[in-house]
């Protein structure tokens, strides 16, 4: 096998300089889902259904590009809504008064039975607010975790501890990847639950499927993840009820449901919702009446128990600032001596996975020799693969301090 040498430069937080040089090899190309940006502007323009910047954006968000992915989501639909005005901001601050949203949602998930989050498909830091809710929802006693994302054909993913890019769509993005590492490490079963219908009839039958896992352990706890509306309660036009409101009445459980996707960023802010147009939340938040009970999302205040603010993001070396959680840190990675063209993908995996099918712990495009990319990492060890779409791929070991 042929083997020639990368060097490389690792900076921790822009503080401290790790240099190290070591063996790479070249690999045959490995089979992955991700695609270069050029791939992905190339399909954008060549097709013509309607949700094709939608999808774009999840693929740009599944090479950790996520300014190229909120720029691309604004081309799918732009609401041009109007923010509220500052009389009707005073009102709305002499309700309610903020407090962070993980502790409250924390004190909130005591002596339920189910919780159900929901996500806006395109947006990773919803996925790391689930995950930070992991420890407290299993030192609570919760013990099944459902995945709508999750392909019930991943029969394996109990056993395996860590999901493939062939475990679900969305699953494939490297956030996601983490919610799932994390459940399956704290001791979440996992199950699948979605069946990909359409309308009302999927509602009713995300919830008969969910139903069936806790009719066989009754007393147990459940965690849900899900998108959009799917998590809500009461009515909902076109549905008469989502899968929240269908499993309640199917279980005669009342979930605490919690809404991550509404009052979320938009690259515009007059696509935003016109009271988060006027919010600059520095982390993730509730607002909360003289009651203590979350605000309610006004054309349907009983959809939701919880509706979550969204810190706006911060970018640091074109990285989002929340990339770095659960013990990641920044790590710049320089290339020089790279034998391979140019753009390509980067992509560290942890080291007792299979590399030919996991979903990589980071990703990220590098277009230039010249350029450095920084990469979000705990300490540890990575097999990290460089591959272009000639395609031609070239691995090596990194250990980060």
């Amino acid at each position: 096998m042929c083997k020639q040498y990368l060097f490389l430069s690792l900076i921790f937080f822009s503080l401290s300089l790790y240099s190290c040089s070591g063996q790479y090899e070249k690999i045959d190309p490995i089979k992955h889902p991700y695609k270069l940006s050029s791939q992905i502007e190339h399909e954008m323009q060549t097709r013509e259904e309607p949700w094709r910047y939608q999808e774009g954006a999840s693929m740009y968000v599944e090479i950790g590009n996520y300014s190229k992915m909120q720029s691309t989501l604004n081309k799918s639909s732009s609401w041009d809504t109007i923010a509220k005005s500052p009389a009707e901001m005073e009102v709305f601050y002499s309700m309610y008064h903020h407090e962070e949203a993980l502790p409250f949602v924390k004190s909130k998930i005591k002596n339920q039975q189910i919780v159900i989050v929901n996500e806006a498909h395109h947006q990773p830091f919803h996925r790391i607010f689930t995950l930070e809710l992991l420890e407290e929802l299993y030192k609570e006693g919760f013990r099944y975790f459902g995945v709508e994302a999750l392909d019930k054909r991943d029969t394996l993913i109990n056993q395996r501890k860590y999901p493939v890019t062939a475990s679900g769509f969305y699953t494939k993005e490297p956030q996601y990847g983490e919610l799932i590492r994390e459940a399956l490490r704290l001791g979440f079963h996992l199950f699948a639950y979605d069946n990909f219908e359409e309308g009302l009839d999927r509602e009713v039958e995300q919830a008969k499927n969910i139903q069936k896992v806790i009719d066989k352990d009754p007393s147990g706890k459940f965690l849900i993840h899900c998108g959009f509306t799917h998590a809500a309660e009461g009515h909902v036009p076109g549905w008469e009820k989502a899968m929240a409101g269908r499993l309640s009445e199917f279980t005669g459980i009342n979930p605490l449901t919690i809404n991550q996707s509404d009052f979320t960023e938009a690259s515009d802010k007059s696509s935003e919702d016109p009271l988060y147009q006027n919010l600059d939340p520095k982390i993730t938040t509730v607002y909360l009446d003289s009651m203590g009970e979350s605000y309610k999302f006004e054309p349907a205040p009983d959809h939701f128990d919880i509706m979550i603010f969204n810190a706006r993001t911060k970018m640091k070396n074109n990285r989002p600032e929340w990339i770095f959680h659960s013990g990641k840190k920044p790590v710049e990675v320089k290339f020089s001596d790279l034998d391979i063209e140019l753009p390509a993908l980067v992509m560290a995996f942890y080291p007792d996975e299979n590399c030919s099918k996991a979903v990589p712990a980071d990703i990220q495009e590098l277009a230039n020799p010249s350029d450095s990319i920084f990469m979000a990492l705990k300490p540890g060890k990575y097999n990290v693969i460089v591959q272009n779409a000639v395609p031609e791929a070239r691995k090596y070991v990194l250990n980060v301090k």
